[in-house]
C-alpha cells in the first residue's frame, strides 16, 4: 500500500507577511527543487533567521557568556555518523540528539558554532530550581535530513529533559569516535521532550510567534 506523504517546496526565504501565521507540521517533508549547491538549497535557513550550516543553529545570544539568553535554537540532523544517531521516539515523545564536538583533542565545549555551549547552558537552565533559569530556554525546533538531497522533515518542538529521568542523566559527556577516525574523543548525549505541536495547541502558537518574529 502507497501512502501520501504531506510535502511544502520552500525555494526562497520565508519574510514578511509570509511569517504572519506560517506554521510547521510534523513530520512534513519541507523540499527545495531550486538548482544550486546544498548550502543554497539549505531549507531550514529559510525558514529561520539562522546561518545554512550545523546542526545546532542560533541567532547570536544576548545577555553574558556566563548567562547566555538565547532567541531559539534549531537542530538539524544528518543522520551521517553511525556512533550517534540523532533519532526521535514519537512513542514516547522523546528525542535523542548528539552534540557538535567532533575534532578529537579539543574541549567539550569548544567547538567552531558554539553549538555544545547552547546545550550546556539550556540544560542547567532546564534542571535549576530558579523560575528565573527556566525562563531563558529557548524553544528547540528539530530537523531531520530526509533522502539523499537538501529535504528535511519536521521533528517538533523540544525542551530539555525528560520527566522520567533524573535531571543529572539529561544531558551527559561520553567518549565517542567519527566512523573514519580511531580516535576517541568527549561530546554530549542529550535528551528532549517534544511537545504537542497540532492546530491550535500552544506549543504550536508558539512555532507561529516564532517564526513570526523571526
Amino acid at each position: 500500500m502507497d501512502f501520501e506523504v504531506g510535502e511544502t517546496v520552500i525555494n526562497e526565504k520565508i519574510d514578511g507577511e509570509q511569517r504572519s501565521g506560517y506554521y510547521l507540521i510534523l513530520d512534513r517533508i519541507y523540499k527545495s527543487t531550486k538548482p544550486g549547491t546544498p548550502y543554497q538549497k539549505d531549507i531550514v535557513s529559510k525558514i529561520f533567521r539562522v546561518r545554512n550550516q550545523g546542526g545546532i543553529r542560533f541567532p547570536s545570544p544576548k545577555g553574558s557568556d556566563a548567562r547566555p539568553q538565547y532567541t531559539y535554537c534549531v537542530l538539524a540532523s544528518t543522520g551521517r555518523e553511525m556512533y550517534w544517531k540523532d533519532e526521535a521516539d514519537e512513542h514516547f515523545g522523546a528525542y535523542v540528539y548528539f552534540g557538535d564536538q567532533n575534532r578529537p583533542g579539543f574541549d567539550l565545549l569548544d567547538t567552531p558554532l558554539r553549538g555544545n555551549k547552547l546545550l550546556s547552558a539550556v540544560f542547567g537552565y532546564a534542571s535549576s530550581g530558579e523560575d528565573s533559569d527556566r525562563k531563558l530556554i529557548p524553544p528547540i525546533f528539530a530537523f531531520q535530513k530526509y533522502g539523499s538531497g537538501s529535504n528535511v522533515v519536521f521533528k517538533g518542538l523540544l525542551v530539555p529533559g525528560i520527566d522520567s529521568m533524573p535531571s543529572v542523566d539529561w544531558i551527559v559527556a561520553f567518549y565517542t569516535k567519527l566512523h573514519r577516525s580511531p580516535i576517541s574523543f568527549l561530546n554530549f548525549k542529550t535528551y528532549f521532550t517534544i511537545l504537542d505541536t497540532s492546530e491550535g495547541s500552544e506549543a504550536g502558537r508558539t512555532i507561529a510567534g516564532y517564526l513570526s518574529s523571526g
